[in-house]
């Protein structure tokens, strides 16, 4: 059985991600606020197998629950475990002198803290298991380019990209060491992937924040009244593909662009 953990599943690419995934001996580990209704039925008469985990993963409590939910719920017929960082938030926007206490630390809990407690459960319970994981966390043109009205969304994006580095260098590290040893090494890969725009609730909630608060306001709409915005369904299928295919790159920063030229 292959597992999936997916994050943000409840709508948008998260949702995707699931409706997508359900196939034969997969296992979706969903974790948002609410559940939807999947339409599951079929696909696990076939074979699959969905768990939802409640959290709002704003909140520390919740992850370390989540987290620790979610490992349990892998069991010993795993063939393969991925993990989906896909749960973000573009809030708090406004420019840097509104900035509010409350409001900043719930988005770095959302868009980092979470990826990386998640990803710390992963490698503490399987970084000896000799099957494939792999994690992918959804970065951001934002984390690579500051983008006025939104400093914190686009610092959180960055730290996202140098937390995947870094993992991925501290594998590396350890296979060299295990090889050094003449020790077997299962390492745990990494990446982050930013998907471009897509036309999802993210966006139009985007498009309806104040020019005061995101000058860039005008270029966003300009995307949506010029067709220019992907759909999550294809998104899905790109980060699917990735996960399963050869084109992984241990630590890497990789683009939706990549698959545009397949």
């Amino acid at each position: 059985m292959k597992y999936f953990i997916v994050t943000g599943s409840n709508r948008g690419l998260g949702f995707n991600l699931v409706e997508q995934l359900l196939q034969p001996e997969h296992c979706v580990i969903a974790i948002a606020r609410s559940h939807p209704d999947i339409q599951s039925e079929e696909a696990i008469k076939n074979g699959a197998k969905l768990v939802k985990i409640t959290a709002g993963l704003a909140d520390t409590n919740d992850i370390k629950r989540a987290s620790e939910e979610a490992v349990l719920a892998i069991l010993e017929d795993a063939t393969a475990v991925y993990l989906i960082n896909n749960a973000a938030t573009f809030q708090p926007a406004g420019l840097a002198e509104s900035m509010m206490a409350e409001q900043v630390s719930e988005a770095f809990n959302l868009n980092v803290v979470a990826p990386t407690v998640l990803t710390a459960a992963i490698i503490g319970k399987f970084q000896d298991a000799p099957f494939v994981k792999r994690i992918v966390n959804l970065s951001s043109g934002a984390g690579k380019r500051p983008i006025e009205g939104w400093s914190v969304y686009c610092a959180t994006k960055a730290a996202i990209d140098l937390y995947t580095q870094t993992v991925g260098k501290e594998q590396d590290l350890k296979a060299k060491q295990a090889s050094a040893a003449g020790r077997a090494f299962y390492p745990v890969e990494i990446t982050a992937f930013s998907p471009g725009v897509i036309d999802t609730g993210f966006q139009e909630q985007v498009r309806l924040l104040d020019a005061k608060d995101f000058p860039n306001i005008a270029q966003f709409h300009a995307l949506k009244n010029q067709g220019q915005l992907r759909s999550p369904e294809t998104v899905a299928s790109s980060i699917i593909s990735l996960l399963l295919g050869s084109g992984f790159e241990q630590g890497g920063l990789q683009d939706i662009k990549q698959f545009d030229a397949q």
